[in-house]
C-alpha cells in the first residue's frame, strides 16, 4: 500500500470516528476545557450533535475567495471544516451557543492549508449564518454563534 493510500485511509476513519457523538466526546475528553463545555454529562448522548461535512445557510452574501464565487444571502455553503459539533440542553432540546469546529488534517495537505481552512470557516460564518442540520436534529433551533471555536 502506497503511503498516499494510507493518509487517505487515515483521514478517512477519523472523519468517521468524530462523526459520532461518541468519537466526538472521547476526543474532546482529551481536552478538558472543550469537554467542559458539554451541557450534561450525565446524558451527552443528547447533549452533543455532531455535523460531518457540515453545511450552513448564510444571512449575507459572501465572496468565496479562492474560486471568486458569490453566496447570495440565503445560500447554503459547505464549511470547509470537517466537522462541526454542536452542544444541546439536553432538556429543553435547543442549541447553546457552543459550536467547535474540528479541523482533520487532510492528505496532501500542509500546514497552511490547515489553517486557511479554519480562516476561511472564521470569515465565513462573521456574516452570519443558519444550520442545515441532519434529519434527526431538524427540530433543534439552529441559529449560529458569533465566536465559534476551533479545535485542531
Amino acid at each position: 500500500m502506497s503511503g498516499k493510500s494510507v493518509q487517505h485511509h487515515q483521514y478517512e476513519e477519523l472523519l468517521a470516528e468524530y462523526s459520532s457523538h461518541q468519537g466526538t466526546i472521547a476526543l474532546l475528553k482529551a481536552h478538558r476545557p472543550y469537554l467542559e463545555m458539554i451541557p450534561s454529562m450525565r446524558r451527552p448522548d443528547e447533549s452533543v450533535i455532531t455535523i460531518p461535512l457540515p453545511l450552513v445557510r448564510v444571512r449575507e452574501t459572501i465572496a468565496t475567495t479562492e474560486s471568486g464565487n458569490v453566496i447570495p444571502s440565503g445560500g447554503t455553503i459547505q464549511l470547509p471544516c470537517d466537522v462541526a459539533v454542536l452542544m444541546c440542553d439536553p432538556e429543553w432540546r435547543i442549541k447553546t451557543g457552543v459550536e467547535i469546529f474540528v479541523f482533520i488534517h487532510r492528505p496532501q495537505e500542509d500546514f497552511s492549508g490547515l489553517l486557511s481552512r479554519w480562516r476561511r470557516t472564521q470569515m465565513w460564518l462573521d456574516k452570519g449564518y443558519e444550520w442545515i442540520m441532519p434529519h434527526r436534529h431538524q427540530h433543534i433551533l439552529s441559529e449560529g454563534q458569533m465566536k465559534p471555536i476551533p479545535c485542531l
